[in-house]
């Protein structure tokens, strides 16, 4: 669970899509490389950022915590299978398999390790926990794609949607100040009546509750469980929201908003859909869960 994704990598590497293409059987450069850098990375030597050539400098900081973070979770005396190898001009990228360490056990989860040759030397470059295997596209004209996980595709979703938010909040904030963006991003009257189309059996407060339990869990992919819903009281668990798992595992977030206006933005949004629907919200945590605690 801990690097289930970073970003996403695009594999378009059949019929010229992006002129890309997996080496030959042997490719002793790129598999003496790879020797290397797992060394390097198993000893802790990649924690330095001159070893870095990040897509964006700014992420410096960032990676040196996040290496050590992700040596200390892989599980690296299980065997696992070679890297499949592709060369995109400057780039060096290694479709990799490798055990990591979880709550259920050591589980096996293929990474794409980007590394970049400069002068002879190669250096770290980018990580990636999705690959959308488009090199298996092998003929055109082509109206299927290969996809991937309905929890990967909610992944995705969550971080290009929490991307964006950011982003305009950031330029909001900027043009027009900082109360002016939390506002911007008060859409409980428009979730509201959402709930009330879409549900039409029910009171506004009762629909709004089981229809944000809905959009999380079906449209969403979050993991909640509805445990009280009562006429002046309503409790929703919502386990490891990927609000929050998108900021702590995507590098770029934590340089664009700090956790606290991150967090304030997630209250922002819920306690205007909560008011809009005539409830009182308190949010509190409980282990690894959000509580959201609806009253009136």
């Amino acid at each position: 669970m801990i690097f289930r994704k970073l970003g996403v990598v695009l594999f378009a590497l059949a019929l010229g899509i992006v002129g890309a293409a997996a080496l030959p059987a042997q490719d002793d450069e790129a598999l003496r490389i790879w020797k290397e850098f797992i060394a390097d990375l198993r000893a802790g030597r990649m924690e330095n950022p001159e070893r870095f050539r990040l897509l964006n400098p700014a992420w410096n900081d960032t990676f040196v915590g996040w290496m050590k973070i992700f040596r200390e979770s892989a599980d690296w005396d299980r065997p696992a299978a070679p890297p499949e190898v592709f060369r995109v001009g400057d780039e060096v990228k290694y479709v990799a398999p490798l055990w990591i360490k979880s709550e259920d056990g050591p589980r096996e989860h293929t990474y794409c390790f980007t590394l970049i040759l400069e002068k002879g030397r190669w250096y770290y470059r980018h990580l990636e926990s999705i690959t959308l295997r488009l090199d298996k596209v092998k003929a055109l004209p082509a109206s299927e794609f290969p996809d991937v996980p309905e929890e990967t595709k909610a992944w995705i979703r969550n971080e290009i949607e929490m991307s964006d938010a950011v982003r305009l909040f950031n330029f909001l904030a900027e043009e027009k100040g900082r109360e002016f963006a939390y506002g911007w991003f008060k859409d409980g009257p428009g979730y509201v009546v959402a709930a009330t189309s879409w549900v039409p059996f029910f009171s506004k407060d009762r629909a709004f509750v089981l229809y944000l339990c809905w959009n999380l869990r079906n449209m969403r992919g979050e993991k909640v469980t509805l445990e009280k819903l009562e006429n002046k009281e309503a409790l929703v668990r919502w386990t490891r929201p990927l609000f929050f798992e998108v900021y702590h595992r995507s590098s770029h977030l934590k340089t664009w908003i700090s956790l606290d206006d991150y967090r304030r933005l997630f209250e922002t949004i819920w306690q205007s859909r909560a008011a809009a629907a005539g409830w009182n919200l308190t949010i509190a945590e409980d282990g690894q869960a959000t509580l959201l605690k609806f009253s009136r």
